[in-house]
């Protein structure tokens, strides 16, 4: 099975292609190096440096490597910088995630993986919850696939 681990080079998505490639899946990385590291993606890994919001880089990496599955880490997860810039966040959080979706959608890749962090305040104070981008923006991404399975498409999410 091919797989395409978007934001690969990050901690949580370096990992996450070392396991996969020692069970045995053919695996191909996709990752702006905005927070992850080149050296972090095993070397089996092929590579493409590129930003998840870019629907040429991701129609031209998903031709290319016609992946079975997408596993979906890229994402801004900063908290404090989210609520300094929460534009940023919604751009590259739910705006990435639409583009990746879209492109998938044309491509005839229905499964998808979403991993998705935030942090939600030690307090778990309601206004830091709503005023925190990183939480709305993890929420926002993760309705998307479920909301695009009412138009027809067969989508496999995880």
């Amino acid at each position: 099975m091919k797989i395409l681990v978007l934001g690969g080079a990050g901690y949580i998505g370096s990992h996450t292609v070392y396991a996969l490639i020692e069970q045995g899946y053919d695996v191909a990385v996709a990752d702006s190096l905005q927070t992850g590291h080149r050296a972090a993606v095993h070397p089996e890994a092929r590579f493409h440096k590129g930003d998840v919001r870019d629907r040429a880089f991701i129609d031209g990496v998903l031709q290319r490597e016609a992946p079975d599955a997408v596993i979906h880490f890229a994402a801004n997860s900063l908290v404090g910088e989210s609520m300094m810039e929460p534009l940023k966040y919604y751009d590259n959080n739910v705006g990435g995630t639409c583009a990746l979706l879209a492109s998938m959608a044309e491509q005839g890749v229905r499964r998808i993986v979403f991993s998705s962090t935030y942090t939600e305040s030690r307090s778990g104070s309601r206004s830091a919850r709503k005023t925190a981008p990183s939480p709305q923006t993890h929420m926002a991404k993760q309705s998307l696939p479920w909301s695009t399975c009412s138009t027809g498409r067969m989508w496999r999410t995880a």
